[in-house]
């Protein structure tokens, strides 16, 4: 059993799928430091559904999202739509990635995520679409030799730690040895 309903001549009636969007983007942007990063990420978006939040005699979000999309909503993968949010959302990781240390965007990826989502929802409510989610899958260092550099001191530390071990280790080896041949040697000379 379907949905009825009347069609006034001056009416307007669209159809658009409810179902949740993922959109996948990149931002690149250089950090205080002045060293590139480029970010991976994802968010999901969906019409915003409830209808309970506006004023009384405000227009629900469906018609919103509507008057604002148009009819590219309608449409499985709406270009227009998408662009506008991952336009966005890519502006907002570039300010996060200028405005702070690439070890805080690097180490602490909640940063970009709490931005995007204090920045886009309100803006996407008010076009009457809903931000589910914001996930950043990547961060990466744009020079290699910045990357290699960071990575020296822990290379260097893993390079120590396993030196001591082994000398450690052959150390212990040779203390053992020199131990069951003095134990033979007394043996013997009983």
């Amino acid at each position: 059993m379907g949905l009825m309903c009347t069609k006034w001549p001056n009416d307007t009636v669209a159809k658009f799928p409810a179902n949740v969007r993922e959109i996948n983007f990149n931002a690149m942007q250089v950090t205080e430091e002045m060293q590139g990063l480029d970010v991976e990420a994802t968010l999901a978006w969906t019409i915003y559904r409830n209808i309970e939040d506006g004023a009384e005699g405000e227009t629900g979000y469906p018609s919103r999202a509507y008057m604002n999309m148009g009819s590219d909503l309608k449409n499985q993968d709406p270009v227009k739509t998408t662009a506008k949010i991952k336009t966005l959302a890519q502006a907002v990781c570039r300010d996060v990635i200028a405005n702070n240390k690439l070890d805080d965007v690097i180490k602490n990826r909640e940063i970009l995520i709490t931005k995007v989502k204090s920045e886009l929802t309100p803006m996407m409510k008010k076009w009457g679409l809903y931000l589910e989610r914001v996930d950043i899958k990547d961060v990466k260092i744009c020079s290699r030799s910045l990357f290699s550099d960071l990575q020296a001191d822990f290379k260097e530390t893993q390079k120590k730690d396993a030196t001591i071990k082994r000398l450690t280790t052959a150390n212990e080896l040779k203390c053992e040895t020199l131990k069951n041949e003095l134990k033979d040697k007394k043996r013997y000379t009983v």
